[in-house]
């Protein structure tokens, strides 16, 4: 379930007592707050179930929600039903993480397509298979040096983000951003080359 908070009933406050533990934790009460937290944390991961089909993300939904509740609990009024408002929440965090995979997702199929283009530039597709390296070998040459070694280990040698990431020292979003860029380098040369 969650990174952040594991999950003991024997923890967790009945649904009664969640507005009250919420006032209590506006006014600073840690204890109140972590026994609210254990409470919610389950709730909350019912409602990103209920939203999403793709399991894979509830855990980031319940973490980008339980970070937002943190955020807003000034905002929340205890004499109103709590139910509600941690729903709203989830809702708002769950399309706010849809889109997010959305976006990576459609960049990565989208630069894996123009990869495979690129290197496949002939009209009829069928050029032997010296004539490609030697169009790679010339597509790379306008890369920078780091561009070059991402595209070459994650694109070529398909190796994961994780490993180029421990292999080149970079962190991870440094090899996604090499990656990307090096790719819209790629593209337009080979718009230029048309």
């Amino acid at each position: 379930m969650s990174r952040f908070i594991s999950h003991s009933t024997k923890e967790c406050a009945p649904q009664t007592q969640w507005p009250e533990l919420m006032r209590l934790a506006q006014r600073g009460d840690e204890k109140a707050y972590r026994k609210l937290l254990l409470a919610i944390a389950p709730i909350i991961e019912r409602f990103a179930r209920c939203k999403v089909s793709d399991t894979s993300i509830i855990d980031d939904i319940v973490q980008e929600s339980l970070m937002n509740i943190h955020t807003l609990r000034h905002t929340y009024d205890p004499t109103r039903p709590i139910l509600p408002w941690l729903a709203t929440i989830t809702s708002a965090r769950a399309i706010d993480v849809l889109r997010k995979y959305n976006r990576h997702w459609k960049r990565e199929i989208h630069d894996e397509v123009l990869l495979q283009q690129i290197i496949d530039q002939s009209d009829d597709h069928h050029t032997e298979h010296e004539d490609n390296i030697y169009q790679l070998d010339t597509l790379l040459q306008h890369l920078t040096a780091p561009q070059r070694q991402v595209i070459e280990l994650v694109k070529l040698n398909e190796l994961s983000l994780d490993e180029a990431s421990k292999k080149t020292g970079l962190s991870i979003s440094a090899v996604k951003s090499l990656l990307h860029r090096a790719l819209i380098t790629l593209r337009h040369y080979g718009r230029d080359q048309k």
